[in-house]
């Protein structure tokens, strides 16, 4: 099942902890006025919500919804630990509209590493921070933004979204299929086939231009860079080979961009 969830809602939190479970535990039987999340660290969870049940391994995320029943039937497995937030819910959430978050009700722990987003949110609720509503609100949104990039791919694309990761914090590096393939434990020719139904162009195209798209930003911000100097921060050969390929991406030459020596 999908969530449908208002992004920008500026949502407060009412409770964000830390559980632990060494005995089997049901989950309680409840209707909430608030989105409760949950993600599993360690065990098993079967939760059911609305008549449907969903296994929890480590890793997953479940939204039990505001309004929605949710309860157990199976306690969970002994050491069970979990990680919880209560959200505000908003009067559009779980209305199909355009620009709503489309979550899936269950989060795979292959989908995404979302552990961090919970811990961030969790360490801020117990901040002296003054500004901490709202940073807990903007912590709230980038949660279930990561959270709906889930619904976009298919579970067996999580390599995908590790290899972008590689690509953007180590432009300088001219990587290889096979290079990342190697790190994914996968065979290249799998990768290049995700990647191409992920985001729509070859694995080397998407790097170019994600270099290019980079180079783009640090000359319209750096205006004391040379061009070799730019080429060099994203693996070119050389100024020539930078301005080549540029004016091929964007249809002009990188010194439009401003005045450069």
């Amino acid at each position: 099942m999908i969530s449908f969830l208002q992004p920008g809602a500026g949502r407060r939190l009412s409770a964000a902890n830390f559980s632990n479970y060494p005995d089997p535990y049901l989950h309680p039987d409840r209707v909430m006025n608030e989105h409760d999340l949950v993600f599993l660290i360690e065990g098993e969870w079967e939760i059911c919500q609305s008549g449907q049940r969903y296994l929890m391994e480590p890793g997953d995320v479940l939204i039990l919804e505001a309004g929605q029943h949710h309860y157990g039937e199976t306690p969970c497995t002994p050491g069970t630990r979990t990680m919880y937030l209560h959200i505000s819910a908003h009067p559009q959430d779980g209305q199909p509209l355009p620009g709503q978050l489309k979550i899936p009700t269950l989060t795979k722990a292959s989908a995404l590493n979302l552990r961090r987003g919970f811990q961030q949110i969790i360490n801020e609720f117990y901040s002296k921070d003054p500004r901490r509503s709202i940073r807990i609100a903007a912590l709230i949104d980038l949660l279930l933004c990561d959270l709906a990039q889930a619904a976009e791919h298919h579970q067996d694309q999580w390599p995908v979204g590790a290899v972008r990761s590689i690509l953007l914090n180590n432009p300088g590096v001219n990587y290889s299929a096979d290079q990342l393939a190697e790190q994914m434990n996968l065979p290249a020719r799998r990768l290049r086939h995700l990647f191409q139904n992920a985001c729509g162009q070859p694995l080397h195209r998407y790097q170019l231009d994600l270099k290019l798209d980079m180079a783009r930003q640090l000359l319209l911000t750096e205006p004391d860079l040379t061009l070799s100097d730019v080429a060099e921060t994203f693996g070119f050969t050389d100024a020539f080979h930078l301005s080549h390929a540029y004016k091929r991406r964007f249809g002009y030459a990188p010194r439009k961009e401003q005045k450069l020596p």
